[in-house]
């Protein structure tokens, strides 16, 4: 006897055990979803004393006639074709760095002593002045740069209602990397390439709900640091959600904002970044 039927046939052997008087037992044959599909959508319905269980393609039933007729009507409306979704899921990244420094450079000689503080080198908006006065030369640098990373991500997938399904696309960057390795004979340099990678995607399982739709969702967006291009920055979520077909799902975001101040001998320099993040999520269905 296959499995399946072993195991039918005990659920059913329980249910008779646990029968009470003017209760009745029904097996009801499921038609397009599974018994592991709709048990847990029907036992709300489920009055106290009755159960409810199955396998595959049967449900198997105890209650009175009244929460039978009940049970059976909300069936009716989750033992349907799978329809076709469309699933559409945005993801956005703003992110804005500023810095700001103020230097002083410059050079003093004397019979003594020679002192020589160069610049720290080219900046962004460059405001400089300078002083000189015989074997003296003093300036004073003042530098403003703003940096602006905006990514945007739009993706989609088709899956059936019940289903599940996973969409990535992902970017690999190729670096140089040198390494110094001490060996019997000395020092030698290897040259070697390595990728780092970064990949935007979204792992999403629905299920209908008359006009309405509940989702587990995991969308990743992840994209290259434009001041420093091997670091990845992104973000990551994980969340059930349920909202109308045809309307736009917030699913969650957040902003952020980091000052570093960094203090030289005869200078210092600030450092402000703040990222704003948003995921948002649609699903229609495919006619």
């Amino acid at each position: 006897m296959p499995i399946r039927c072993v195991a039918a046939l005990f659920c059913l052997l329980a249910l008779v055990g646990l029968a009470r008087a003017g209760d009745t037992l029904e097996v009801i044959p499921l038609h397009h979803r599974t018994a592991e599909e709709v048990i847990p959508r029907l036992q709300p319905f489920l009055e106290p004393g009755g159960a409810l269980t199955g396998m595959q393609d049967n449900l198997i039933l105890r209650a009175s006639p009244a929460n039978r007729a009940q049970i059976k009507q909300a069936l009716a409306a989750l033992d349907v074709a799978p329809r076709q979704l469309r699933i559409t899921v945005r993801q956005s990244l703003d992110r804005t760095r500023e810095q700001k420094s103020f230097e002083l450079h410059g050079r003093v000689d004397t019979d003594a002593v020679d002192i020589a503080v160069p610049p720290s080198g080219p900046g962004g908006a460059r405001v400089e002045v300078e002083v000189e006065d015989g074997s003296t030369h003093i300036g004073a640098q003042l530098d403003d740069r703003s940096l602006d990373q905006v990514s945007r991500v739009s993706q989609h997938v088709r899956v059936a209602d019940g289903g599940r399904a996973l969409i990535q696309a992902s970017v690999e960057l190729p670096f140089r990397l040198l390494e110094i390795v001490d060996g019997p004979y000395g020092r030698t340099v290897r040259e070697s390439v390595v990728f780092y990678r970064s990949g935007s995607g979204f792992y999403v399982a629905p299920q209908l709900v008359g006009d309405r739709v509940d989702l587990d969702i995991h969308p990743i967006q992840q994209s290259f640091d434009t001041a420093s291009p091997r670091d990845v920055v992104g973000q990551e979520l994980r969340t059930t959600v349920s909202g109308r077909l045809g309307e736009w799902i917030a699913l969650g975001g957040g902003d952020t904002q980091e000052q570093q101040d960094h203090r030289r001998l005869l200078g210092t320099r600030q450092t402000d970044t703040r990222e704003t993040r948003q995921v948002w999520l649609k699903v229609d269905v495919i006619e």
